[in-house]
C-alpha cells in the first residue's frame, strides 16, 4: 500500500490544507498500514449538510479531526456522528438552545496527517501538529470545534487549541 508518497517528510505551509487530496484508500485499508507503508496527508471525510431549501439554516459549525492512519474507529466513529446529528429533526439538525428552538448543522473535516508506523512518533507528531495548525488558520473554513485525536496523537492539539 503506497500512497504516491517519494519520502518521508511533507512540507506543510500555511496553504498545505488547500492543496489537500482525498484519500485514495478506505478507512480500513488506513488502518492496515504497516512499516514500509508511506502514506501522504489526506482527506478521509468531508461531510457537509445536506441543506434542503425548504429548511432554515441557522447555524453551520465546523468541525475539523486530524488524525494517523491508525486511529480508525474514533475517526469512523465522528464521521456517523456528525451525519447523525445533521438528520436529526427530518434533516433540520441538531436543536440547541434554551427552548431548543434552533438548529445547527455540522461540517466536519476529517484528516488523516499520515502513517505514524512509517514516519515515527516524532515526526509524525510534528506533522500532525503543522497540518492542524494550517487547518486552523485558513480563512475559507473558520473552523470551530476540533474533535481530539487518538490518546497518543491528542497533547499536539492542546497547545495548538490554547
Amino acid at each position: 500500500n503506497n500512497n504516491d508518497n517519494n519520502n518521508n517528510s511533507t512540507t506543510i505551509t500555511p496553504s498545505f490544507y488547500e492543496s489537500l487530496k482525498l484519500c485514495n484508500l478506505s478507512t480500513h485499508q488506513l488502518c492496515q498500514l504497516g512499516t514500509d507503508d508511506k502514506l501522504e496527508p489526506c482527506i478521509v471525510a468531508h461531510v457537509k449538510p445536506d441543506i434542503n431549501e425548504s429548511h432554515a439554516v441557522e447555524a453551520i459549525a465546523t468541525v475539523v479531526q486530524v488524525t494517523p492512519s491508525n486511529c480508525c474507529n474514533h475517526r469512523d466513529g465522528v464521521v456517523t456522528g456528525i451525519e447523525f446529528l445533521n438528520q436529526n429533526n427530518g434533516g433540520r439538525g441538531t436543536n440547541i438552545g434554551f427552548n431548543k428552538d434552533h438548529q445547527v448543522h455540522f461540517q466536519l473535516i476529517s484528516i488523516v496527517a499520515g502513517n505514524p508506523s512509517n514516519l515515527g512518533s516524532d515526526q509524525y507528531l510534528a506533522q500532525h501538529a503543522a497540518l492542524l495548525d494550517s487547518v486552523l488558520s485558513t480563512n475559507t473554513l473558520s473552523v470551530q470545534y476540533i474533535v481530539g485525536s487518538c490518546s497518543f496523537a491528542s497533547s499536539v492539539e492542546k497547545a495548538i487549541a490554547l
